[in-house]
C-alpha cells in the first residue's frame, strides 16, 4: 500500500479475502485504484470502512468496523480498510472515528476494574468513553455487536453516580441528560459506575466499580 493511501485508510491485513454482509452501504465497481475507493469512503461521513478486490476493482463501503470474519462472504482478491477521518484519532491503534457522531473510540474486553480501565485509557491518551446522545450509543453499539461475546458481559463507560445528591455525571463534570439505563435496572446506592451490558443489547446498568469488564476509551476530537 502507497504512503499515500496509508494516510487515509488502514489495512487490516488478517481481514483478507473475504467481505462482510453486515452495516453494508453500497458496492461501486471498477473503481480502478484504492485510493479512489477510499475517497469515496471518506465523501461520504457515514462510511467508516471499505472493501476493496485487487482483482475485480469492486468497492464497498460499510457503516462500521470489523474485529473478525463473523458473516464473511470467502471470495478471493478481497482487502479490508478502516477509513481514517481526523489524524487525532490513532485507527493504527485500534481507534475507531466514526465522523458523523465526532467521536473517535477503542473497546477492549480486557476484564478491569473501573479504575484500571481509567488508567488503561490514559495510557492510550484517552478517557472512558461519553455516549451522550443516542447517536454515539448506537455508534458503539454497533461496533460491540461485532465483538466476541465470549469473555466479558459489559463495558464500562465515562459515567458515575454523586451520592451526594444522588445524580449522574459525566467524567468531564457535565450531567447525564442522554442515558440508556436499561428499565430493569435497580440502581443500587452501591453501584455507582455504568456498564455497557451486552445481554440486554449493551443498554446500561449500573455496578460496583470494582467489577471487572470491558471499557470503551474515547479520544476528544
Amino acid at each position: 500500500m502507497s504512503t499515500i493511501v496509508q494516510m487515509f485508510a488502514f489495512e487490516d491485513g488478517h481481514l483478507a479475502g473475504g467481505y462482510s454482509t453486515q452495516n453494508f452501504m453500497e458496492t461501486m465497481n471498477n473503481i480502478r485504484l484504492l485510493m479512489l475507493c477510499v475517497e469515496i469512503c471518506l465523501r461520504n461521513i457515514a462510511c467508516m470502512s471499505v472493501f476493496y478486490n485487487t482483482v475485480t476493482r469492486a468497492c464497498r463501503l460499510h457503516s462500521n468496523v470489523f474485529y473478525n470474519s463473523d458473516f464473511f462472504v470467502s471470495e478471493t482478491g478481497w482487502h479490508y480498510y478502516r477509513a481514517v477521518g481526523d489524524p487525532k484519532c490513532d485507527v493504527y491503534n485500534g481507534f475507531v472515528h466514526q465522523r458523523d457522531a465526532g467521536l473517535c473510540y477503542r473497546a477492549e474486553s480486557d476484564l478491569l476494574t473501573k479504575t484500571l480501565s481509567d488508567s488503561a485509557c490514559s495510557a492510550r491518551n484517552s478517557t472512558l468513553a461519553i455516549l451522550n446522545s443516542e447517536k454515539k450509543q448506537n455508534v458503539v453499539v454497533g461496533t460491540l455487536s461485532l465483538m466476541s461475546r465470549e469473555s466479558f458481559v459489559g463495558f464500562y463507560i465515562g459515567a458515575t453516580l454523586n451520592t451526594g445528591n444522588s445524580q449522574w455525571y459525566w467524567r468531564d463534570a457535565t450531567l447525564l441528560v442522554y442515558n440508556a439505563f436499561d428499565a430493569a435496572d435497580d440502581k443500587l446506592v452501591s453501584e455507582t459506575c455504568v456498564l455497557m451490558v451486552a445481554d440486554v443489547s449493551y443498554k446500561w446498568y449500573s455496578e460496583a466499580c470494582t467489577y471487572t469488564a470491558g471499557y470503551v476509551c474515547e479520544v476528544d476530537l
